[in-house]
């Protein structure tokens, strides 16, 4: 029984601290995931660095609509970076 309950405190002890340690906000929240968030004709391509980066995902939204991305500029949502387009009819 001693021998069982020195295999297991270091376990419990470790789980006791993670779920401490841990915060109640999504663990998604500060990833590098590339997010799409639809606005109507807006579209913001979050976690993009770049509007390069962000180009493909504005454009497979906006030709969904029939309707081409126009790069509006670069943002920040809370703490990540945003490109922000227009979907509007080609030119």
């Amino acid at each position: 029984m001693c021998d069982r309950f020195k295999l297991l405190l270091p376990i419990a002890l470790s789980m006791t601290l993670l779920c401490a340690c841990s915060t109640s906000e999504s663990p998604y929240k500060g990833s590098n995931l590339i997010r799409v968030i639809p606005g109507g004709r807006l579209v913001s391509v979050v976690g993009a660095k770049t509007e390069d980066e962000a180009r493909p995902w504005a454009a497979e939204y906006c030709n969904k609509q029939g309707l081409s991305p126009r790069f509006r500029g670069m943002g920040m949502r809370g703490r990540a970076p945003s490109a922000e387009y227009e979907c509007s009819s080609a030119t």
